[in-house]
Parts: C-alpha cells; structure tokens; sequence
C-alpha cells in the first residue's frame, strides 16, 4: 500500500482561519530553483491546509536571506504578516 491514500468526499466547510504558516520542507535544486512545503495552521496549530510555494531560477537567485523567504511565501500564498512592532 502507498503512504498516500486519497479519499474523495463530499464537499465540505471547515471554516476556519489561518493565524500561521510553517514552513516544514525546502527541496533545492542548486543554483535553479526551490519547492517549499508549507502548512497553513489555526490559532491552536492545527494543520488547516498544506500548500507547495515553487521558486523560479530569478528568485531562488535574489534568495539571500530568511526574511526574503518568508516575504516571497506568504505573498504566494497570498496571506499578510502581523506586524509586531
């Protein structure tokens, strides 16, 4: 049996909201891009969503910092920082 069993159901709405993201894995191919998992969590740290953030060659490139990484993740995904300054 495969560790990956897919099972279709029946539409249904959870509703619930994403306070977080953690970034789990980073898969580089060196010097052309990057694939990061990532799990998009509620307050408790319950997993909510998984999604997988592909870098292009241009911004594996311009990758230089974490700050970058984290900036680039959440503007794919779509989701703000909290500012907590």
């Amino acid at each position: 049996m495969s560790n990956n069993i897919n099972i279709p159901v029946q539409n249904y709405d959870i509703n619930k909201i994403v306070t977080n993201v953690q970034i789990n894995n980073v898969s580089v191919s060196l010097y052309r891009s990057a694939s990061i998992n990532c799990c998009l969590c509620d307050t408790n740290g319950n997993a909510l969503d998984v999604r997988t953030v592909n870098l292009s060659e241009e911004e594996y490139n311009n990758w230089l910092t974490d700050d970058y990484l984290v900036q680039l993740v959440l503007q794919k995904i779509g989701l703000v920082p909290v500012n907590n300054n």
